[in-house]
């Protein structure tokens, strides 16, 4: 390899997935039969002083949150619904699950005997 005697860093990928349900990587790890470990529901919050964050402030920013996301996907599901009512030439749509699609096997390359990687 190029780096020689040299150190170096290594991207080993996503190591956190949040949410598997439609995430490309989450059916990708179980197509390949990764293990998955689920991160704890409990995440305490501190301040940059260290201090906890109160736990009331804490749910009712938390459920804020949530009626702001299930609003945007309200508003996302009404636009999509408008827009193709709009352009008619689009006939059918179907949301695929990701349990759905299937990643492809390919066979490996076969590399002729004559290859060298140092040519």
């Amino acid at each position: 390899m190029e780096g020689r005697n040299k150190v170096a860093a290594a991207d080993l990928g996503g190591n956190v997935l949040t949410g598997t349900l439609g995430n490309p990587l989450g059916l990708l790890a179980r197509q390949l039969s990764y293990t998955l470990h689920k991160v704890r529901d409990e995440c305490p919050l501190y301040h940059a002083d260290g201090n906890s964050v109160d736990k009331d402030l804490d749910k009712k920013l938390e459920a804020a949150y949530n009626r702001l996301l299930d609003k945007a996907s309200k508003s996302g599901k009404r636009f999509l619904r408008k827009f193709l009512l709009e352009h008619r030439s689009i006939t059918t749509t179907r949301i695929f699950t990701s349990e759905e699609v299937k990643i492809p096997y390919h066979k490996p390359v076969e590399v002729p005997n004559s290859y060298s990687p140092e040519a």
